[in-house]
């Protein structure tokens, strides 16, 4: 009895975290494939970007990329100009002979930052 309901929990946790959107953690670190990413482009400049999933808003990926040029910019103001879009993106599945094409555009977002006092 234990076990099925230790199963259940599990089985229900991943399917619930299979159906969110991309949370706020740098690209590559988490099971999605999203996130945000950053280069230090000068002194006190940056590029920083953030590509959602289906399940974010356009909202909430500028917010995500305004934290990481506040984080990245420490005690200093960052200022940001953020340019939001859509990423476009393909795949392709075999099943029974036949190939399945879908697109899909997921929010995401980009910023030039700059570090100032």
């Amino acid at each position: 009895m234990i076990k099925k309901s230790k199963f259940s929990l599990i089985a229900s946790c991943v399917i619930i975290s299979a159906c969110s959107g991309i949370p706020y953690a740098p690209k590559g670190s988490t099971m999605y494939e999203g996130g945000y990413s950053d280069v230090k482009t000068g002194a006190n400049t940056y590029t920083v970007t953030f590509e959602g999933n289906g399940y974010n808003k356009q909202e909430q990926v500028v917010g995500f990329v305004k934290r990481r040029a506040s984080e990245l910019c420490g005690p200093l103001k960052a200022e940001t100009e953020i340019r939001p879009f859509l990423k476009e993106k393909t795949n392709y599945a075999a099943l029974n002979g036949q190939l399945y094409i879908t697109q899909h555009e997921f929010p995401s977002a980009e910023a030039s930052v700059v570090c100032v006092e």
